[in-house]
């Protein structure tokens, strides 16, 4: 894979939902401390796909192409690209979905 990575640190959680409000059920807010460049970040996350704690670290990278190749992103979706080269069944297509 080609390095295209824009921006890459190790942040910790320092705080969740810093205001004492949650106003969606499976979103937390949280405050974080990035260990290279000292940066803070308020960032929303999904908390049931990825449940963080209190003083926990994850890595954050941005990069500027999700192609394994580098190439640029054309700004077009194409269902068929994007299916061309992944082999799925429809319970991976399966979406979480409860009523309460």
């Amino acid at each position: 894979m080609v390095e295209n990575n824009l921006f890459e640190d190790i942040f910790r959680v320092e705080k969740l939902n810093p205001d004492d409000k949650k106003l969606f059920d499976k979103v937390t807010r949280i405050e974080a401390r990035s260990e290279k460049f000292d940066m803070f970040m308020h960032l929303d996350i999904n908390s049931k796909i990825y449940p963080l704690k209190v003083g926990q670290k994850f890595t954050m990278v941005l990069v500027s192409t999700l192609n394994p190749d580098g190439t640029p992103d054309t700004g077009y979706f194409s269902l068929l690209s994007f299916t061309r080269n992944l082999s799925f069944t429809v319970k991976d297509c399966y979406y979480d979905c409860q009523v309460k």
